[in-house]
């Protein structure tokens, strides 16, 4: 084994806490950057298009994003469909 004094070096003058923290800030950054980004981001925005729920059953009209197909029903077809308000429905896990 060989002694290599450029990686020795970089071992020996980091410093472990700062690397720490930058490496923390890095991805505490890219948390925020993905909270901040709109989730329909190339889809059509459900706050502006509304579709009957006929036209979503077993089906995708273009720019509807294929994991929010709720959103974009109006709140009384919601509330028919899902027999609960739309707040009470964001309230449940994923899983039900």
């Amino acid at each position: 084994m060989q002694w290599e004094p450029e990686l020795a070096e970089e071992w020996l003058e980091a410093d472990p806490v700062a690397k720490l923290k930058a490496k923390e800030a890095a991805q505490h950054a890219a948390e925020e950057e993905a909270k901040n980004k709109d989730p329909f981001e190339g889809f059509l925005n459900p706050a502006t298009n509304k579709f009957k729920y006929e036209d979503l059953k077993n089906k995708f009209p273009e720019g509807v994003k294929p994991d929010a197909k709720p959103e974009y029903l109006t709140d009384e077809e919601f509330e028919a469909v899902f027999k609960m308000k739309r707040e009470a429905y964001k309230q449940l896990k994923g899983w039900k």
